[in-house]
Parts: structure tokens; sequence; C-alpha cells
């Protein structure tokens, strides 16, 4: 009879103690889970302030982006939309938009001379048999006489003349949009259209400084 008690007892001891041991494994084993758990948080904590803080920086960078054709376009006289679709063109044809506003920049100024009267040219423009104004009376803008000096710059022949002529028209930055001009108004179109097709996040941008909407997929 003492020998089943003692037998009872160290089975019972036993038991309990295995019980306890699965207890602490089962306690370690929750607490692991519990720091995997923060663990995870803490990742996916960061990769969605990592992903807020790419889209502010993409925002930021975009209306930075209109804030400048708005400024460049303002500087020239014509719209920021009209800016906007001849820099896509010229970024397609070896060139950028800066170099193209510079260009229409010196376009404006020798445009505006040559119709006050400055011989020279209003030479050059003759050469060309571009008329200055529109059917109102009104000087063209840069973004019109440059399509039109574009059609002009198809028949020519690649060349150092072509070159010198562009940079009459448009000063230092001549050379750089040759290529451009090459494409004629026709294709410098076509890159515009390119660009409104486009299904791509961009800012519309309108004739206030700084007012812009955010459109996903716009078309402009």
């Amino acid at each position: 009879m003492a020998k089943i008690v003692v037998d009872f007892v160290a089975v019972t001891g036993a038991f309990i103690t295995d019980v306890q041991r699965a207890t602490k494994q089962f306690e370690r084993e929750i607490k692991a889970m519990q720091d995997t758990a923060r663990q995870v948080g803490q990742v996916v904590g960061a990769a969605l302030a990592t992903g807020a803080a790419a889209i502010a920086a993409i925002t930021k960078s975009s209306i930075d982006a209109a804030d400048h054709v708005n400024d460049l376009a303002k500087k020239i006289g014509i719209t920021a939309e009209s800016m906007s679709g001849l820099g896509f063109a010229a970024s397609r044809s070896g060139s950028d938009i800066d170099a193209l506003s510079a260009g229409l920049v010196k376009l404006a100024k020798n445009a505006a001379d040559a119709a006050a009267g400055g011989k020279e040219n209003a030479a050059v423009f003759a050469s060309l048999g571009i008329s200055l104004k529109d059917a109102q009376g009104n000087l063209k803008g840069a973004d019109i006489l440059f399509k039109e000096i574009a059609d002009r710059f198809v028949a020519f022949k690649d060349g150092p003349e072509e070159a010198a002529l562009a940079i009459k028209l448009f000063g230092k930055s001549g050379a750089d949009l040759v290529q451009t001009l090459n494409n004629g108004s026709e294709g410098i179109d076509n890159l515009i259209g390119h660009a409104k097709d486009l299904t791509l996040p961009r800012l519309s941008v309108r004739s206030e400084p700084s007012t812009y909407t955010w459109r996903p997929f716009f078309r402009y």
C-alpha cells in the first residue's frame, strides 16, 4: 500500500512538473509571438511612414515643377499649357524646357524688335517668309512663331548654316533646339499629343501661381 502511495505521489509529481514545464514553454512561445508581432508592427509602421514620405516628396516635386513651368510661361508671355507641351517636345528631341524657355525669350525679343522696325531681325523673319502679326494685327506669341519656324527648318539640310540661323533666332539655346525644330509643327504637335495621352498622375496648371489640383490619371 505504501508503495502504491509513493508511486502515485511520484507520478503525480512528475505530471505536475511536466505541466509546469509545458506551461512555461507555452508562455515563452506566447511571448515570442508577441515580440514578433511588435517587430512586424514596427516594420509595417516604418513602411507606411516611408510610403507617406515618398508620396509627400513626389507631390512637392510635382508642385515645384508646375510652379517652374508657370514661371517660365509668364516670362515668355504664353500659357503654361503651351509651355509644358513644347517643353515635353523639346525633352524628347535632345533638349529641355529650360533651353527652350531661354530660346523663346530671345525669339520674343527678336520678334518685337522686328515688328518695331528693327531691320536686321525683320530681314531674318522675312527670309523665312514668316509674318510677325496675326489676322487681327497682334504680334504672334513665341509659341506660335516657334512652330512656324519649325516648318521652315524641316526643309533645311543639317549643317552649320542651320545652326547659325537657329542661334540668330533663339540666341545661345538655338543650337540645342535644332533637333526639336527639325520635327516641324506636325511632329511637335504629335509629341505634345503623346504627352496628353499619357495616363500618369500629373498636376493641372492654372493661371494663378501655386494653385493646382492633383488629379490621378488626369488628361490635359
